[in-house]
């Protein structure tokens, strides 16, 4: 991981647990937060002033959106992530819905919560007013909402 300070140009590096699949950043309570997948799928605290990290692991076959935008902050604290719902092995993994998780930093929980019947909530997370979580569904330009 690497920082650059716009004012100076100067690039520095971290050393944190990052792979490849490491999906979308999020800047909250002086931490960078994000996920990495695998053979399971964790959300990682990263302290850059010490540079430590604290692991959580999230809640099984719920992989995340690889999209840019799969993860946001609330007003309330608590980080979502839109997710893809996976079923089958190694390989033959396909997805068969969608959702979205939220972890609520001061429990350290995760809360998933499944699409409408006919939606697949996978990519693409905002929060707007009264704190209503928006999302696109797969296949549509449709906008969804969780209140």
């Amino acid at each position: 991981m690497a920082s650059l300070d716009p004012k100076t140009g100067v690039v520095k590096s971290y050393h944190a647990s990052t792979t490849s699949s490491a999906v979308t950043i999020v800047a909250a309570h002086g931490s960078l937060w994000y996920l990495l997948t695998g053979n399971t799928v964790t959300l990682v605290r990263f302290d850059p002033k010490t540079e430590k990290a604290k692991t959580y692991t999230a809640p099984g076959r719920l992989t995340p959106s690889g999209c840019p935008s799969a993860m946001t902050l609330s007003p309330d604290g608590s980080l979502w992530y839109a997710s893809q719902r996976l079923a089958g092995r190694g390989y033959t993994k396909h997805v068969v819905g969608g959702g979205f998780v939220r972890f609520d930093i001061r429990t350290q929980s995760f809360t998933a919560y499944a699409p409408p019947k006919g939606y697949q909530w996978n990519c693409d997370l905002v929060v707007g007013t009264r704190n209503k979580v928006w999302g696109t569904s797969s296949g549509a330009v449709t906008v969804l909402s969780l209140h």
